[in-house]
């Protein structure tokens, strides 16, 4: 399997499209669109798991408007407190969803602005579909943050959260 990285796409991204360094979910979107059909053989074999496709795209959006993806293909939820994570190791959904417990649970509970931690905290139950508690958002960052333990987190987000494998486990 072959993936597109990050250099790969700011090799073919035109910098007059953008606003600076700073590409919009549309211009990766078309990025990779362009690339399938002018250079089929350099996404033949890649696996297709879109982080833009509307759904995720609406729904981070949604959760979080000022997210926006980078020229380092990371994507960043908040500038204020450079939460945000790699999209290069994303390859479907449950990785998604263990990246966003993993790398923006500790915002939700620890940023030292009130309105991040709300943005954070309410911005996570939004995107997963949860309705994780404080004490719950705060068991997840100490046994799953900052990736410490993704084979777990992978685990974790596979049960459908299940509160109970994280405390035996973890």
């Amino acid at each position: 399997m072959r993936t597109l990285n990050a250099d790969q796409l700011k090799a073919v991204l035109s910098m007059e499209s953008s606003l600076g360094h700073i590409h919009t979910l549309a211009d990766v979107e078309n990025t990779i669109d362009y690339l399938a059909k002018e250079e089929p053989e350099a996404v033949a074999g890649v696996e297709k798991f879109n982080i833009f496709d509307t759904m995720w795209s609406r729904k981070i959006q949604a959760a979080f408007p000022q997210s926006f993806v980078n020229m380092q293909n990371e994507l960043v939820f908040s500038l204020r407190t450079d939460s945000g994570f790699s999209l290069k190791d994303v390859t479907n959904e449950t990785q998604l969803k263990a990246k966003i417990l993993e790398w923006l649970t500790r915002t939700a509970i620890k940023a030292v602005s009130p309105k991040e931690r709300k943005l954070h905290f309410e911005g996570i139950n939004k995107l997963l579909g949860t309705n994780f508690t404080l004490e719950e958002m705060t068991d997840i960052y100490t046994y799953l943050g900052n990736g410490i333990n993704h084979d777990l987190c992978v685990k974790f987000v596979e049960s459908g959260y299940d509160m109970t494998m994280i405390q035996k486990e973890g």
